[in-house]
């Protein structure tokens, strides 16, 4: 009885093992999977998107002292506490559309990057126009002295600038996830970082080479208007939600 016991069990196991074999066969490569990635148009629309929300934003805030240390005559401490705010927000922004994501709003994920992008719009065109640009070449631009307040106007400016992107960050790759399933979320997460990388380099090494300070403040708030555009035509899908339900 035991020898037969043995026996069963020994034959389940291979079973098992043949199983995971064959279900490890019929698991698309990562090659197979990039190919479908790419062949999926909302996905590729949502990839650029990131590349400017994300990624270009990054180059943008690396130029700050470039851009507010010349013309704009700000000192690199108070340059330095803008993009440490900058940063701080990002950061938040991530953290707070995480949580709301996971627990209310599941289902509205493309409504909220498309929020976070015209907002997003909103902050960097307030921004630009804080500082010297073709419209006002003074030192605090045209909106620059608002209220009178000058340096803690475009410190606020700065700061909130990088709430709309760091929220919207974490659901690009969450969004990517669900209108690609069944496509493995390494995929997808991976040509977005892929693509966020290529974002900051197009600005901070190309962009940033053959236009002004000024202007790049400009091109950035420009491919923000761009983004809202695209993320119109995005599909939006919830295939994992649904296979999960």
């Amino acid at each position: 009885l035991a020898v037969t016991c043995g026996s069963a069990s020994l034959g389940n196991g291979l079973d098992s093992a043949a199983d995971l074999f064959e279900k490890y066969k019929e698991k698309p490569s990562f090659v197979k999977e990039t190919s479908t990635l790419l062949k999926h148009k909302s996905f590729m629309m949502l990839c650029l998107i990131y590349t400017w929300s994300s990624g270009a934003f990054v180059g943008w805030t690396s130029l700050f002292d470039e851009i507010l240390s010349g013309d704009a005559g700000y000192s690199e401490t108070f340059i330095g506490h803008l993009s440490f705010g900058s940063t701080i927000a990002y950061i938040l922004g991530g953290l707070i559309s995480s949580y709301l994501v996971d627990k209310h709003w599941s289902r509205r994920m493309k409504s909220l990057l498309l929020y976070c992008c015209m907002v997003s719009l909103l902050t960097s065109a307030v921004f630009s126009l804080s500082v010297p640009s073709f419209i006002d070449v003074n030192r605090h631009g045209l909106m620059g002295d608002t209220f009178g307040f000058r340096r803690r106007w475009l410190l606020f400016v700065g700061v909130i600038s990088g709430f709309p992107n760091g929220a919207a960050a974490p659901i690009f790759y969450e969004f990517a996830a669900q209108i690609t399933f069944p496509v493995s979320e390494g995929a997808s997460a991976s040509a977005l970082s892929l693509y966020e990388n290529f974002g900051a380099l197009i600005l901070y090494e190309v962009i940033a080479s053959y236009f002004s300070h000024s202007a790049v403040n400009a091109v950035f708030t420009g491919g923000m208007a761009l983004c809202c555009v695209l993320m119109v035509f995005v599909k939006e899908e919830y295939l994992k939600g649904d296979a999960e339900e």
